[in-house]
């Protein structure tokens, strides 16, 4: 089993987290209610922000990207969720359903495995001779 470097995962959470809160700050800035469905475009700026995450960290340990993206995303969820949730409640609005809140670490996850996949993809391309 492999070691996982928590500096790495340090280094693509915050960027992570950084997206999310900004998100989540603009949803709450344009009252967006979790019954519209403009949620759905935050929510994939948050996959995509893991995604970049994922490719930070998976960049410093290529030797477990997957891993270490997959880590990314699952972290950076549960800042952005205790974050999102606060505006949420102080907002008035309901707290999210324990089905929602599995579902976006999932998909977080996936976003981060998705950056440390394109991480490794890219390492190892410039690590093959280009063919003529």
């Amino acid at each position: 089993m492999s070691n996982i470097d928590w500096k790495a995962v340090a280094a693509g959470a915050v960027v992570s987290i950084a997206v999310g809160v900004l998100a989540s700050v603009a949803a709450a800035i344009i009252n967006l209610s979790k019954d519209s469905n403009g949620w759905f475009i935050f929510f994939w700026v948050d996959v995509i922000g893991a995604a970049v995450g994922g490719y930070i960290a998976a960049r410093r340990r290529l030797d477990t990207p997957l891993l270490h993206g997959a880590i990314v995303g699952a972290c950076a969820y549960v800042v952005i969720a205790i974050f999102a949730t606060t505006i949420t409640l102080v907002s008035g609005h309901a707290r999210p359903a324990i089905a929602q809140v599995i579902f976006a670490v999932l998909w977080l996850a996936l976003g981060g495995t998705i950056g440390g996949w394109i991480a490794s993809w890219r390492a190892g391309r410039r690590a093959r001779p280009s063919e003529s």
